[in-house]
């Protein structure tokens, strides 16, 4: 792996190791929290397992991907942005006003 993409790395390791810790603590919380707190305490604690491992770690996992192409020469790919999603608050004026393969001259 090259350089660039090895602390990414890492953090992926430990973002999966401390979220899925999460899950069985919130699965104990209502038996460690007897009332209507504890199952709210379980759900909060819920989603903030489910967003740290499946959103953030979707996200790290793109940025390593995309450090790793350009690493081994997929450079252009990278440069044009076609990984990027298109339309709605990214985009910038539709087709005519982004330059893809053609239109950087290459």
């Amino acid at each position: 792996m090259p350089e660039s993409a090895r602390g990414g790395a890492r953090a992926v390791w430990w973002l999966v190791l401390g979220s899925w810790m999460l899950y069985p603590g919130a699965y104990l919380m209502p038996a460690m929290w007897d009332s209507a707190d504890g199952v709210v305490a379980r759900q909060i604690t819920y989603t903030v397992a489910d967003i740290t491992s499946k959103v953030v770690y979707g996200v790290l996992l793109g940025v390593i991907a995309r450090r790793v192409s350009a690493a081994e020469g997929y450079g252009p790919a990278v440069d044009d942005e076609v990984a990027l999603p298109r339309g709605g608050s990214t985009d910038r004026g539709g087709p005519a006003g982004r330059r893809g393969r053609a239109g950087h001259g290459r």
